[in-house]
């Protein structure tokens, strides 16, 4: 069977090396933030599902074409013959992203009907059998069938959160970005309600994307055996600082629930408590998603900054990097290189509407 993967736009690069880790096979880019992945068991595609970080959804692709019209979809999509991939009911869903004549609803509409006249099956959106996926990107459409029904991306240990919090996926492309593995020493001194440094103790444990959730559609022997690769390792070097008590009172909410939080240790601190805590050169790596600097606070935050990097500059060690997640990212260039940083790498990411900046420093004298 062939898969349709999808992830954020801009991660393509790092998803396929996860893919490849996970089932030693390369996925292909169809367009940006969709991948095809041929030659896929059913074990393998429940693997991924069950594990992987990086995506949004892992579904079987059934049918792909280019188009140039509305009718064009609507034409491939009655002509197709939708029959083994049924069950008892189903359900449609739709995601278009590109410039066109037309919205999603009437594929919607249309497929609906299609399939439950032809098929004589019911429309189930509350708890479907199977659910049929509609992609479309710009003049390419990607038919799939759906069968685990849920978004990978969503993170079942955010009880917590704000409207500050990154995508999951976002914060875990930001540890591998940085090279991040379980010998090396970990800070987000801004860890918010910790997406970063939970993600961090879940991929050095091993503990699957899916673990724990209820009422999966994967089968049980897939997923013991998953299970059983987890690692029990508290003695990770993790740090989740934040100069915000409440920050730090829902981080442990959530590390808990993600069966982390003996992996992870938190503190109410500021930046001035850095050089304090840490040794020179003691930590390897420093991932944040820092605070934006808007009209009303622009030179507080900009100070901000250039105590982040100068306190960085005295903990973080010689062969250490920063990674900094931001929407505004020219405010980080020349405070950066003040304070002994330079940029060696930038990958743009795009999560919803927002295009976020992944930058990397490293330090200019060692």
């Amino acid at each position: 069977m062939k898969l349709l993967i999808s992830t954020l736009i801009g991660l393509e690069d790092l998803t396929i090396q996860e893919i490849v880790e996970i089932t030693n096979k390369k996925p292909g880019i169809q367009c940006p933030g969709l991948l095809v992945l041929d030659k896929v068991t059913k074990n393998q595609y429940y693997t991924i599902a069950y594990y992987s970080r990086s995506i949004i959804n892992v579904t079987v692709l059934i049918n792909n074409f280019e188009f140039e019209t509305l009718d064009n979809i609507i034409e491939n999509i009655r002509n197709f013959n939708f029959k083994e991939y049924l069950n008892d009911d189903f359900s449609v869903s739709c995601i278009r992203k590109g410039n066109h004549n037309f919205n999603s609803k009437p594929i919607l509409d249309t497929t609906v009907k299609i399939i439950s006249n032809k098929y004589n099956i019911n429309v189930n959106y509350k708890n479907p059998s199977v659910i049929i996926t509609i992609n479309i990107f710009e003049n390419k459409c990607f038919i799939s069938v759906d069968l685990i029904g849920i978004q990978l991306n969503k993170r079942l240990y955010k009880v917590k959160t704000s409207r500050s919090d990154i995508n999951s996926c976002l914060a875990f492309a930001a540890l591998r970005f940085a090279d991040y593995d379980t010998t090396k020493s970990l800070l987000d001194p801004f860890c918010g309600n910790s997406s970063i440094v939970i993600e961090a103790a879940l991929y050095a444990k091993k503990i699957p994307n899916l673990y724990k959730k209820e009422n999966l559609k994967i089968p049980k022997n897939i997923i013991n055996k998953l299970d059983k690769e987890i690692e029990n390792k508290t003695k990770l070097k993790i740090y989740g600082f934040d100069p915000i008590y409440f920050n730090i009172k829902r981080s442990r909410i959530n590390a808990k629930v993600a069966e982390v939080y003996e992996s992870i240790e938190y503190q109410n601190y500021d930046l001035d408590w850095l050089d304090t805590k840490f040794s020179q050169n003691e930590l390897d790596i420093i991932i944040s998603n820092l605070p934006i600097a808007s009209q009303r606070n622009y030179k507080d935050t900009l100070a901000l900054y250039s105590k982040f990097f100068h306190q960085a500059n005295f903990v973080l060690n010689k062969k250490g990097c920063i990674i900094v997640i931001s929407t505004k990212s020219d405010d980080f260039i020349g405070i950066s290189e003040n304070n002994n940083f330079k940029l060696v790498n930038c990958k743009k990411v795009y999560s919803g509407k927002l295009e976020y900046s992944l930058l990397k420093f490293t330090k200019i004298r060692v």
